[in-house]
């Protein structure tokens, strides 16, 4: 039966684990026009009591029937009831379960739909919750995923859309392990309003990601024991993105760059009155300011920066800029802004603490609360005038990627496609916008060459590829660049798609000076490297 309100109603029960209620408050003006209609124009569905279920899942379905709409029931069928651009709100009565084979609820770009529940509601999936397109709030809404394998919960926010959480609200134990932790905020935008984002893990951002010009605003709230499996164990900023955080804790994330936050290629994060406490990572346990930053990407005044551990350098903060300054000059550590009223305290560095001749910058105070009266000392920001440099310029066994950029090392290339330069391949960048690797102009006949300026002890190269499989491979070192000794070849062979890099070893110890892959064809278009890295392990 359908009948005139002015506040529209769409209520949808299912008794025990799963039922809600949903209530849309149309605009003065829409209400107006339904008053002079006089028509009906409420939807109600109910469900009786014999109908009732404990556990949302699908069966198989026939052959051509669409299993999603069992999966999500009356919530699916609430959003898809909204009206279009009118703000509607659904109360969630029951915590429940959603069914591992059921896909994620689509929030349309035309729809603007708030989440609530009178406590706190849990809603547990094993894949992704939402796709936002408009917008979504939660107030009161738990999301959790099943585990840390696959797509396990977590909310995508596309370029359209905005997801705001609220006091209350969390998403916990979600992510992918290949890619990002609980929010990916993929050109939207981020709202943190007291909420909660712990738990999580990604291959890049533990906790939230945000690239392709996404925003990220948060006030209080909390971004909480996430792990990144290489970058950003709490957030992963790149690609011209930007967070705007006032307040609140980022703390006990983990990562191998930048524990707490890791910010890259174009991207700016600006901190007031936050605490950045107990993150680990290899470099950066609270930040890491990665290459290719713009203006001065890392801003912070007041809060703190405390209690943070790096395995190697920058116990809270590590600069790339800064890595390759051998002494403090004035144009070192450009990339940073920190306030004078910031607090350093109990951060480690593995590496040891450093002592440098000029430690106070314009932009970077003094401060009594460090382990001594400035901060450029490795424990609180790196001072190393190298990225993990062994001491002995790469002749003693260490895990340090012995290629980058950092540790003087030049890439060249056979060609070049575009900015996707041989520089790209070095630059502490594994995977990510095709922008950051390097990309042959040919198919047939290319190589990619690491130059260390001098010889220098190796037993292992990986190569992280994108793009088209590299077909008829060799890998050669050299010390003067004319005569070549190939270590590694693979006539007639591709490498592999996965794991995510090809590594080779040599039988014993090796010294070079030059070291390339050389590729006689491609599986396809142009070949591609993200990233070309050599070690000389323990």
């Amino acid at each position: 039966m359908l009948k005139m309100k002015k506040t529209i109603a769409i209520l949808l029960s299912i008794a025990l684990l799963f039922s809600l209620s949903i209530s849309a408050v149309a605009t003065e003006s829409y209400a107006d026009e339904i008053e002079t209609v006089q028509s009906e124009v409420a939807y109600i569905a109910e469900y009786d009591a014999a109908e009732a279920i404990d556990y949302i899942a699908v069966e198989m379905a026939p052959l051509g029937a669409n299993p999603v709409a069992t999966c999500w029931g009356t919530l699916q069928e609430a959003v898809d009831a909204a009206p279009a651009n009118v703000p509607v709100t659904i109360e969630i009565l029951n915590s429940f379960r959603v069914s591992m084979w059921c896909y994620e609820i689509i929030i349309p770009a035309d729809r603007n739909i708030t989440l609530v529940s009178t406590s706190s509601i849990h809603i547990q999936h094993s894949r992704r919750h939402f796709l936002v397109y408009g917008s979504l709030t939660l107030e009161r809404i738990q999301l959790f995923g099943d585990s840390w394998s696959g797509l396990g919960g977590g909310v995508i926010v596309f370029e359209s859309g905005t997801l705001t959480m609220n006091e209350g609200s969390a998403i916990m134990h979600g992510g992918c392990l290949e890619g990002p932790g609980g929010v990916d905020v993929y050109g939207g935008v981020l709202q943190v309003n007291g909420g909660a984002i712990g738990g999580n893990r990604g291959y890049r951002g533990g906790g939230v990601r945000i690239r392709s010009g996404g925003h990220m605003h948060m006030i209080d709230g909390y971004i909480s024991d996430n792990k990144a499996d290489w970058a950003g164990g709490g957030i992963y900023l790149s690609d011209s993105s930007a967070a705007h955080i006032l307040g609140g804790n980022i703390q006990y994330n983990t990562a191998s760059y930048g524990g707490g936050i890791f910010v890259y290629n174009y991207s700016v994060v600006h901190i007031a009155g936050t605490a950045i406490s107990g993150n680990t990572a290899g470099n950066g346990g609270g930040v890491f300011v990665g290459p290719e930053a713009i203006f001065i990407p890392f801003i912070m005044e007041h809060g703190s920066i405390t209690n943070n551990v790096a395995s190697s350098d920058g116990g809270g903060i590590f600069s790339s800029q800064a890595s390759q300054c051998l002494t403090v000059a004035s144009s070192a550590y450009m990339d940073l802004n920190i306030g004078e009223d910031v607090i350093f305290y109990g951060n480690t560095a593995g590496e040891g603490a450093s002592a440098p001749p000029n430690n106070r910058l314009p932009h970077i105070r003094a401060t009594s609360a460090s382990i001594w009266d400035y901060v450029l000392n490795n424990y609180d920001i790196n001072y190393t005038g190298r990225l993990g440099q062994t001491p002995d310029g790469g002749n003693t066994p260490s895990d340090i990627n012995l290629a980058l950029n950092t540790q003087g090392a030049v890439m060249s290339a056979s060609s070049a496609q575009g900015v996707r330069t041989a520089d790209r391949a070095n630059n502490g960048v594994r995977e990510g916008a095709v922008t950051n690797s390097w990309s042959a102009a040919g198919v047939d006949q290319e190589w990619l060459m690491v130059d260390f300026g001098k010889q220098r002890n190796f037993n292992t190269v990986r190569n992280f590829q994108g793009g088209s499989r590299i077909m008829d491979y060799r890998f050669e070192h050299s010390n003067d660049g004319v005569n070549w000794t190939v270590f590694h070849s693979s006539p007639n062979r591709m490498l592999p798609a996965t794991p995510a890099f090809y590594e080779v070893t040599t039988p014993a110890t090796t010294q070079a000076r030059f070291i390339r892959l050389v590729s006689e064809r491609s599986s396809g278009a142009a070949i591609a490297v993200f990233e070309f890295e050599v070690y000389y392990m323990p």
